[in-house]
């Protein structure tokens, strides 16, 4: 199965001790952090397909839900590769739903184009089943994705149902139509050849010129799948994004 050893790994995340309260606000993605939270399946029904996911609570939820979004080699091998650093925003307080895209087609056509509109409805489904989730905000939801995940989330920022922030991560995405976009933060690598800054850099200006809040960050990379420091160093740009951007509005 698709996500048999994603399961496997939340099963051991779930049993692994935890403490009972979230971390300091300026501790909790430090890579020595206790973890806190608890991780489960779950399951997003798009276009009356059952779409499999992983649901992180925190123990001290701080309103703030973001939904995860893989990359094109689908969510057991994204989990596997970020997990550590998904678990400390959890620690943080941040509810995360890391859906199964691909589940809303069928297996053979995952690398179809043409099946795009319904992973964007999935995601959009997603983000109401989170928005359901005791301890989530409604409208204090961020979207992040990760290379075609980024795309997506890009894609969906402009025509699906509105997040408050979306971060976008070594995507090579481009300047769609539709109605706008909440605020983004562009994440490349300084020297990823597969998707490189000055690419995000560009995508940034015409984003801009459409009057888009954009901010383009670059995290040390020379390589198109990221080191784990890499993905430290991502995932803390991406907690002080989303503290600032999903923030409660007085």
């Amino acid at each position: 199965m698709r996500l048999a050893r994603s399961l496997l790994i939340a099963a051991a995340l779930t049993a692994a001790p935890m403490t009972a309260m979230a971390q300091d606000a300026a501790d909790c993605m430090s890579p020595t952090a206790t973890p806190t939270g608890t991780v489960e399946r779950t399951t997003v029904t798009s276009r009356g397909r059952e779409l499999q996911g992983l649901l992180y609570r925190p123990a001290r939820p701080n309103g703030a839900g973001i939904v995860i979004l893989h990359d094109r080699e689908g969510i057991q091998r994204d989990i596997e590769r970020y997990s550590t650093q998904i678990r400390r925003l959890v620690t943080c307080g941040y509810t995360v739903i890391a859906p199964s895209y691909y589940d809303a087609v069928n297996p053979r056509a995952v690398n179809d184009p043409m099946m795009r509109d319904k992973w964007l409805q999935a995601i959009d489904e997603s983000i109401v089943k989170l928005a359901g989730i005791e301890g989530v905000d409604a409208n204090r939801i961020g979207v992040w994705g990760h290379g075609r995940g980024g795309s997506l989330a890009l894609a969906n920022a402009m025509n699906g149902i509105a997040a408050r922030a979306v971060v976008v991560v070594s995507a090579g995405a481009r300047a769609e139509r539709g109605r706008g976009s909440p605020p983004l933060l562009l994440i490349a690598g300084d020297r990823n050849p597969a998707a490189p800054l000055h690419a995000a850099e560009q995508l940034a200006v015409t984003l801009r010129e459409r009057d888009i809040d954009v901010t383009v960050e670059s995290v040390p990379a020379t390589l198109p799948e990221f080191e784990p420091a890499t993905w430290d160093a991502v995932f803390e740009k991406t907690r002080a994004y989303f503290d600032l951007r999903l923030a409660p509005t007085s």
